[in-house]
């Protein structure tokens, strides 16, 4: 399978995580003091979804903006507390004993002389062609894995883009969105963040600002990768059509009656 469906669900994970630790670290008027403690598991789990997407696709890291603004908004138990973290580092450090296995695995399969054969004279051996090494992998070593882990042949590319280019590129954001949600689903996307502002602004400005990063790293891409590295910014949007339609059957319920309301449920759907 393609990494950018898992990279999609980590993301929506541990941002809905995230989200509920922000519920729960709120403690209620001198009612309840220790609510961090409560929210500790939430935060925990988080970290840990994180280091699993980062060994998964690196571009978890345009995470951090929205994920960074939101915990200094609301995270103060534990910024003003710093060896509260150390179970939520420790959980976010874990995941990334699996690149261990780059350098052991991709050491053993290097040294096989069958491996390293090109008996179809392209240049690129059979470990590569075969699908068994990555070919960002190059030859192995340190160069390979840092080059592999931190996705070195891209940052080139994506570094040749004059930002110039830009303004052209996100021209085609809106054909884009539409005809991946349409101009219903878009409304509704558009008519929820707004909804969500007003109930609970820390969490609409962290989804503002993960969608805006996406927004913004996309125009290092030609239009067809455009549409891929997207999906994260189409769960944002997604998730802000499901608070636009929890608000318009709760209006619907409250100004309709009867057959009405019926007919105004099919026609939402």
């Amino acid at each position: 399978g393609d990494v950018h469906g898992l990279n999609a669900l980590f993301m929506a994970l541990s941002t809905w995580l995230l989200l509920r630790w922000g519920q729960t670290v709120q403690p209620a008027p001198a009612s309840s003091p220790d609510a961090w403690r409560d929210s500790l598991p939430y935060l925990v789990a988080c970290a840990f979804v994180c280091g699993l997407s980062i060994t998964n696709h690196i571009t978890t890291y345009l995470l951090v903006p929205g994920f960074l603004v939101f915990f200094l908004m609301l995270g103060r138990p534990f910024w003003r507390h710093p060896t509260r973290l150390v179970l939520p580092i420790l959980a976010f450090l874990v995941p990334l004993l699996l690149y261990l296995y780059i350098p052991i695995r991709g050491n053993q399969l290097m040294a096989d002389p069958l491996l390293a054969q090109d008996p179809a004279g392209i240049g690129i051996p059979l470990r590569i062609t075969w699908g068994i090494t990555s070919p960002h992998y190059r030859n192995g070593g340190w160069e390979g894995f840092v080059n592999l882990v931190f996705a070195g042949d891209y940052v080139s590319v994506l570094l040749s883009v004059p930002w110039t280019e830009a303004p052209s590129r996100l021209s085609i954001l809106p054909d884009i969105l539409q005809r991946q949600l349409g101009l219903g689903g878009i409304a509704l996307a558009i008519l929820g963040f707004a909804a969500l502002a007003r109930r609970q602004p820390r969490s609409a400005t962290m989804l503002g600002i993960i969608w805006l990063t996406m927004v913004t790293q996309i125009t290092r891409y030609s239009e067809q990768n455009m549409t891929i590295f997207l999906i994260p910014a189409y769960v944002v949007m997604v998730a802000c059509m499901g608070v636009g339609i929890q608000g318009v059957l709760h209006t619907m319920e409250r100004c309709l009656h009867g057959r009405a309301r019926a007919v105004g449920r099919i026609g939402l759907v």
